[in-house]
């Protein structure tokens, strides 16, 4: 803390004190609540990182010193960063201490009712105490007297209950009186039943296209119809295509489109490569419409390199997409999984072979040659070949 203190005017300089409460509370709980109790009472607006990081503290010191934990966030003068802390500790002893948590909930209650309404901390700690307790988190939202800010509140809630209590983060997002909000809201829950829950998925994405109508401005219902078509990509490309040709014949920035088109054909390209493909080559944009294809030939490279080398061969036309390509493969090369990182190079060398300008061919190149070092020399002569005798080996 000391050295921190002569640091001035260095980016981020003034996070590192409640870094390093992040920090210390991993290994020393009670002085990394010392350090915090020290720093937050300065914290006098929402700061995203500083509060989440001093939520993580009172987590881990409630663990072994609840009053502690208490002491920290009583000394947060910021009432929205009090109440998340508490709802934090009250999360972690609610099990061996229910009468605590049950009084620490009632606390945050009681702070949230003295907030400002238009304080952009109050969603958050909705979103938080409806982890602990959906019912009080449903009251807080409901007592929220600005409408952009109680529907801010109720998307947040939505969110934070979609695994756990999906009816109820359903019946929280019918009441978002904005319909993109209520939009992102349904679609979201959409997103976390997943595809065993396909009635969920129909249902809510009938009440989206609903409440689509009922969005006045074209570059807001261009935002709505991406959210559906992410939502329901997975589990009906057909569906997001065409909700992706209304995009196009939107009457808004073609900007706005460009960058839904590319939004939406990387969600499609998980199931349906062709028809995310025809989804990006809508694209006006000449850079953006290679940047689309690039990431959706990334997406199927994740699981069949071979029809990711297909692909990329009919529809990378740029270089400087060539070129980026090689560079994405090698990012994330599963070390435990040498056959797939043989197939990304394979990948990799058919496009850097196409890349017509010989020294972005060449770095290329170099690349691959690094990574070939890097992941595929440790397989042993004796599993090429049983790859190879197995029928494995011309794929590579």
């Amino acid at each position: 803390m000391r050295i921190a203190a002569q640091i001035t005017g260095s980016f981020g300089s003034a996070e590192l004190p409640f870094k390093l409460a992040d920090r210390m509370a991993a290994n020393h709980p009670a002085r990394g609540a010392d350090l915090a109790e020290r720093v937050v009472g300065g914290l006098t607006t929402r700061r995203g990182y500083s509060a989440d990081a001093m939520v993580r503290v009172a987590a881990k010191v409630a663990a072994v010193d609840p009053d502690q934990a208490e002491r920290v966030a009583e000394s947060a003068c910021y009432l929205p960063l009090r109440a998340r802390i508490l709802v934090r500790v009250a999360q972690v002893v609610a099990a061996a201490d229910p009468d605590r948590a049950e009084r620490l909930a009632d606390r945050v209650e009681d702070i949230t009712a003295s907030v400002d309404p238009v304080d952009p901390g109050l969603p958050a700690v909705v979103a938080d105490v409806a982890a602990l307790d959906p019912d009080r988190a449903e009251r807080i939202a409901a007592s929220i007297a600005v409408d952009p800010k109680r529907n801010a509140a109720l998307e947040m809630m939505c969110r934070a209950m979609a695994d756990i209590h999906p009816e109820r983060a359903e019946r929280a997002a019918v009441a978002i009186s904005d319909s993109l909000v209520a939009i992102r809201a349904l679609m979201h829950i959409a997103g976390a039943a997943g595809p065993a829950d396909l009635d969920r998925i129909i249902r809510l994405t009938s009440r989206a296209e609903y409440l689509l109508e009922t969005i006045p401005h074209e570059n807001w219902k261009v935002l709505a119809l991406t959210e559906i078509g992410r939502a329901v990509a997975v589990t009906d490309p057909g569906h997001a295509a065409e909700l992706a040709q209304r995009i196009t014949t939107a009457n808004t920035q073609v900007s706005d489109k460009d960058s839904a088109l590319l939004h939406l054909s990387k969600a499609i390209a998980v199931v349906d490569a062709e028809t995310a493909v025809g989804v990006a080559g809508a694209i006006t944009s000449s850079q953006l419409r290679m940047h689309a294809l690039e990431s959706l030939v990334l997406v199927v490279a994740a699981t069949d390199p071979r029809k990711a080398r297909r692909i990329a061969a009919r529809v990378l036309t740029e270089d400087g997409a060539r070129t980026k390509l090689v560079d994405d493969l090698f990012r994330e090369v599963p070390a435990s999984d040498p056959a797939h990182a043989l197939g990304l190079a394979r990948l990799a060398l058919g496009v850097a072979e196409a890349i017509g300008e010989s020294r972005s061919k060449a770095r290329a190149l170099a690349a691959i040659a690094k990574q070939l070092t890097l992941q595929i020399r440790p397989i042993d002569l004796a599993t090429v070949m049983g790859w190879y005798e197995s029928g494995l080996g011309p794929q590579w």
